[in-house]
């Protein structure tokens, strides 16, 4: 399996132009190992640290994720109502974990 969230997360490191010391200050961590651990895919990322890293990077939990869309690709018709369809079926819970990466409020 690919490491998606790590290679992104190094990606908007440099896109951003700062080291990964100077990710893990902004993060409240005393050094760069978490960090490089995240990069490098050899820690456990729950949406909490995905989100802590977007709000780090000045970016959102989905484009760490990869889940952003280019603006000129298109979701067919049936594929965006089946997303709508199972986000709908799902538990609250996973409801809110999906709002929370893809960084929009969660409406009951």
């Amino acid at each position: 399996m690919t490491n998606i969230v790590g290679t992104r997360i190094k990606e908007k490191r440099l896109e951003l132009g700062i080291s990964q010391i100077e990710l893990a200050r902004k993060m409240g961590y005393k050094n760069r190992t978490s960090v490089c651990k995240a990069e490098l895919g050899l820690e456990n990322m729950t949406t909490a640290r995905v989100q802590k890293f977007a709000d780090a990077l000045g970016c959102t939990p989905a484009d760490l994720m990869g889940w952003t869309t280019p603006q000129n690709q298109n979701f067919d018709l049936e594929s965006y109502l089946s997303m709508i369809i199972a986000y709908r079926n799902a538990p609250e819970k996973d409801q809110k974990a999906i709002c929370m990466i893809l960084g929009i409020p969660h409406k009951k």
